[in-house]
């Protein structure tokens, strides 16, 4: 029987190779050709030394014949060796090409077979041993690995070509030859073995990376719940995008897809009473409803106790409300609700991860209102995504361009009816979106902790106003409030004494407002702030009293100056004749603990009158004036506003 072609072309080495393993190849020998050019570039370097050394030294005269031969020589290879280096260095990079690197690669084998065959005729003919020529020679066919057939012509060309040349330079013996012969067959051998064992390597990495991709496609579903995973949902979302007419809800008409986002709300809380195994097995049952409830349409796990969905409208509705009744059946004293988002396709082109992304900011929406268990996204939420994320990537340019400015609100003493202090309230001049109010960029700023850059701009923006006596700012303290944020940001104590020392201003003309719920949060480090801020002279107020569920708490454990009552109790005044007992309340007890009341909001005479009459020490609102510039202050104590 004769031998297979397949093979007997495996065995030659001519069988045709994947595009993986001739790179795999092409990758090795030119990591393998880094050392070998570098070794190259070394030993040539001591060579050219050697060789301008024995010039310069020598009493002979060298023709200029022989300096270009030898130094031409030695000028070749190490350009070889750079080249190879620099080629290495391209296809590493991605620039460099399979062609490239062969072509590359052939030219630095060349150059080093002649040089070895230039090196070693001229040894062998003064009697030296020809190991110029054998170092080559391993260098070129052993660490650059061809197939067999290539490797054995060019070696045999190779040492044929060195036995012509250095046969003419001095008779080879028999001895010589037979050795000569044996060398190349040994160094064949070893071509032939290394080329072998690089293609089983080759081999064995293109199988591990197909199984790797096969593993990679087959794993659509998600580990814990054997629900879809995300994978899987962005593959056939796209799909179904594209073989179902969509109706753009711009043009007022009937959606036809929708891209759902499921909340179970409260499992936290579920989780941590009665454990992970118990969580595991609802969100397993969960995920069975969803698949169940829609069908065919692609559904996955979004994360943790998040899903997503694409159906059409009517699919959508029936399938959430099947969702709603299974989580609200789920026995146990912790209260599952199931919130969700709705984001409508607009066309068949959507980005999956953003329209998810839309459904779940929708969601969000729903969170903590009670009222409130399915939102879709529109235009509002659209705006509100647009504004925060203009107010994110722009409070570094707002900052350093002076957008964040300083509006003052008079703080009237109700003993004197008199100015006797100033509240700073930041607004932003943003020159695309007009004035932003503070409810308008706060929260975000707080949420992504960047507030602080806010919180600093106006310390500093107030200081000046303060220091500078060409702006006629009334000698009265200013009070600044500070995020709770600020205390773990960065050193608020540091900061403050840092400003004032440099705009020349006594601490006792900044006062340090620290909302309740600051409190709360940092417990112990702050107290150690606040004792700090008491000794470099601050005083210190509690801003927004009455607006948590701890205030008397608060009283209890933090000494400040100044308890600011939230305008919140004055709200109901006229209307909830609780609103004056409280309030009352709350002055008497403030002066029992030594503490100056200030009661923000005051929007009437009777508001007023009622506050000096119950012994509150000053007033702050609209019945004196809203927040102004510093300018607008001025012209108004201009004009004896108060």
């Amino acid at each position: 029987m004769g031998v297979p072609l397949d093979k007997l072309k495996y065995a030659s080495g001519t069988e045709k190779h994947s595009t993986y393993v001739r790179d795999y190849f092409d990758r090795s020998n030119l990591r393998a050709g880094i050392y070998m050019a570098v070794i190259v570039l070394i030993l040539e370097a001591w060579m050219v030394t050697s060789l301008t050394k024995i010039v310069i030294t020598s009493d002979k005269d060298f023709t200029p014949y022989w300096l270009f031969t030898h130094y031409g020589r030695y000028g070749v290879l190490i350009a070889a060796a750079v080249m190879m280096l620099i080629y290495v260095k391209r296809y590493f990079a991605g620039k460099g090409s399979h062609i490239g690197a062969n072509i590359v690669m052939w030219i630095f084998c060349i150059a080093c077979v002649w040089f070895g065959i230039y090196i070693g005729k001229s040894d062998y003919a003064k009697g030296n041993q020809i190991l110029c020529f054998i170092t080559m020679a391993l260098f070129a066919h052993c660490l650059i690995v061809r197939r067999p057939i290539v490797s054995l012509l060019f070696s045999a060309i190779d040492f044929e070509l060195f036995h012509y040349f250095a046969g003419l330079e001095q008779e080879f013996s028999k001895a010589d030859s037979v050795n000569l012969l044996t060398v190349w067959i040994t160094l064949s051998m070893i071509c032939v073995s290394l080329y072998f064992q690089r293609l089983r390597e080759a081999r064995n990495d293109e199988s591990l990376e197909k199984i790797n991709e096969e593993l990679l496609d087959l794993s659509l579903t998600d580990e814990l719940t054997g629900i879809h995973n995300m994978r899987y949902f962005n593959e056939e979302a796209v799909k179904m995008l594209e073989n179902t007419s969509i109706v753009n809800e711009r043009d007022g008409a009937n959606i036809e897809l929708l891209f759902m986002y499921f909340d179970i709300e409260n499992f936290k809380a579920y989780n941590e009473k009665y454990g992970f195994d118990k969580g595991d097995k609802l969100l397993k049952d969960v995920a069975a409803k969803v698949t169940k409830a829609f069908g065919n349409n692609p559904a996955a796990r979004f994360s943790d106790d998040h899903f997503v969905a694409l159906a059409s409208k009517d699919d959508c509705v029936k399938a959430r409300d099947e969702i709603e009744d299974y989580v609200a059946m789920v026995p146990g004293s912790v209260k599952l609700r199931l919130k969700t988002g709705a984001y409508p396709a607009a066309s068949r082109h959507e980005n999956i991860s953003l329209a998810c992304d839309r459904a779940r900011i929708a969601c969000s929406f729903t969170k903590k209102k009670y009222d409130i268990d399915y939102y879709e996204y529109d235009d509002t939420i659209e705006r509100d995504v647009h504004l925060r994320q203009h107010i994110v990537n722009n409070i570094d340019v707002a900052v350093d361009n002076g957008y964040i400015k300083a509006f003052y609100q008079p703080v009237i003493s109700t003993k004197t009816d008199k100015l006797c202090g100033l509240e700073a309230l930041a607004r932003w001049a943003d020159p695309e979106r007009g004035m932003l109010s503070p409810a308008a960029f706060i929260g975000t700023l707080e949420e992504y902790r960047q507030i602080h850059k806010v919180d600093q701009c106006m310390l500093e923006t107030v200081a000046g106003d303060l220091s500078d006596e060409s702006k006629n700012m009334p000698k009265v303290p200013v009070s600044i409030n500070f995020s709770r944020l600020d205390f773990e940001l960065y050193d608020v104590v540091k900061k403050l004494d840092t400003t004032l020392k440099e705009k020349g201003i006594p601490s006792n003309m900044i006062d340090v407002e620290i909302t309740e719920s600051a409190l709360t949060d940092n417990g112990d480090k702050l107290k150690q702030i606040m004792s700090a801020l008491k000794e470099k002279g601050f005083s210190l107020w509690l801003d927004d009293f009455g607006s948590g569920y701890s205030s008397l708490n608060v009283l209890k454990d933090y000494k400040f100056d100044v308890l600011k009552i939230d305008m919140i109790f004055l709200r109901g005044f006229e209307t909830n004749p609780n609103s004056r007992v409280i309030i009352k309340t709350i002055v008497d007890l403030a002066k029992s603990l030594n503490m100056v009341t200030l009661a923000e909001g005051v929007e009437t005479r009777e508001q007023y009158e009622f506050l000096k009459e119950i012994g509150c020490d000053k007033a702050q609102g609209y019945y004196f004036s809203k927040p102004v510039d510093r300018e607008a202050l001025i012209e108004l104590m201009k004009k004896g506003a108060f």
